[in-house]
């Protein structure tokens, strides 16, 4: 009886190791995997030299035309993969050194693109005129983006260039430029340009195009996050962005998602990389409210830009309910109970936690914005920001 006990529980002993080992070939794959996918998507790991390669070799046969082209051709061999480049982002790299110029160069999107040309019956491609090109440009910028450009500063944006009577170069170029067109980090950097909200774009080469490079904020990690040694650096950020946000408002300009990490400094001014998911307000209003079914409002949303059903004809009609401060206080700011914002630790004040929690998720009139009602009233921004200021003077002081 005793040897058959000993016996049984030998072999449960070894089925849970069996099962743990198995667990933790599991865990190690998965990590290894998505470390390896992550760099595939973002860098193509050992291709990225063999890819900027055939970029310089398109250039020399005049494929590839554009101010950028030169300069990421001298630098063949001083580049590197960009610590803050998205996901989504096929192919992205960072050219020039500390103490130079660093510019990070990005590959226009290519999915999702509408055709530019057009094939008949006898497979002929057929393609628009330049004159036809400018028009379908300048209805997607006033669509998209609610900006309308003269025609000599459109034709300075496009870039496009006739060598020499070659067809088939021009054409090649106009759907290089068509791929840039739409593509949103590169379109939304180009028409705010002036605002100086987001990088500066430093030309392109082919469907490339290069943008400022901005170490992004420190800090951005979870467990850092979740510290308070750091008070009076976070109420700074936090300053920071308030700024930042309401500057969005005033050129109407919606951001349907948000991470600190796509935050860094440039020339003293706070920037947003990744502009993924940046839009023009009126543009966000009209895709929001598109009038498909719905019987819940998640339905009705995009990303972080909340919107309602209209429950009695069970449609979404209604514009974007929220704002870029109650997404900030929400995503930022406040977070979540299993992921707290950065002004969430055990130094907050109580009146701080409760704007926070008005401002993330306002309960009455008095809270809401009367546009937005599901986003935070100017005086919940204001009382908000005193109460910061008010923090940081008295760590000052103390200090």
């Amino acid at each position: 009886m005793f040897l058959q006990k000993f016996i049984g529980s030998a072999r449960k002993c070894i089925a849970k190791k069996r099962y743990i080992a198995f667990l933790v070939l599991l865990i190690t794959s998965t990590i290894f995997y998505c470390t390896i996918f992550h760099l595939e998507i973002i860098c193509f790991r050992v291709n990225l030299e063999k890819k900027i390669s055939t970029i310089c070799e398109k250039f020399s046969r005049n494929e590839f035309s554009g101010s950028l082209c030169s300069e990421i051709c001298s630098q063949i061999s001083n580049f590197q993969c960009p610590e803050n480049a998205s996901k989504n982002r096929k192919f992205a790299f960072v050219i020039g050194s500390q103490g130079s110029r660093r510019i990070t160069v990005k590959e226009a999107h290519s999915n999702n693109v509408d055709p530019l040309k057009w094939v008949d019956r006898d497979g002929q491609e057929h393609f628009p005129s330049e004159v036809e090109f400018i028009k379908i440009v300048n209805r997607t910028l006033y669509f998209k983006y609610n900006a309308i450009l003269p025609l000599p500063e459109l034709r300075e944006f496009l870039n496009l260039r006739i060598h020499f009577g070659d067809t088939e170069i021009f054409h090649r170029f106009m759907e290089d430029t068509w791929r840039l067109v739409n593509d949103n980090d590169y379109m939304v950097a180009k028409i705010w340009d002036d605002r100086e909200l987001f990088p500066k774009i430093y030309g392109s080469c082919g469907p490339f195009f290069g943008e400022e490079y901005i170490t992004p904020f420190e800090g951005g990690n979870h467990l850092e996050l979740l510290s308070a040694t750091d008070w009076k650096h976070r109420i700074q950020k936090a300053v920071l962005i308030l700024d930042f946000v309401e500057e969005l408002d005033n050129n109407m300009i919606t951001m349907c998602d948000i991470k600190l990490t796509n935050f860094g400094i440039s020339d003293n001014r706070l920037k947003y990389m990744n502009l993924e998911h940046v839009f023009s307000t009126p543009f966000m209003d009209r895709y929001i409210s598109d009038a498909k079914t719905c019987w819940k409002d998640v339905q009705c949303s995009f990303k972080a830009c909340r919107s309602k059903c209209s429950k009695n004809i069970e449609k979404c009609t209604n514009r974007q309910m929220n704002n870029n401060l109650q997404i900030a206080c929400d995503k930022i700011f406040r977070g979540s109970t299993y992921s707290p914002g950065i002004l969430v630790t055990s130094r907050s004040t109580k009146a701080l936690l409760n704007l926070l929690d008005q401002c993330a998720d306002p309960q009455n009139n008095i809270e809401a914005d009367p546009y937005r009602p599901l986003g935070p009233s100017k005086e919940i921004r204001n009382a908000l920001y005193m109460e910061l200021t008010n923090i940081y003077d008295s760590l000052t002081f103390i200090n």
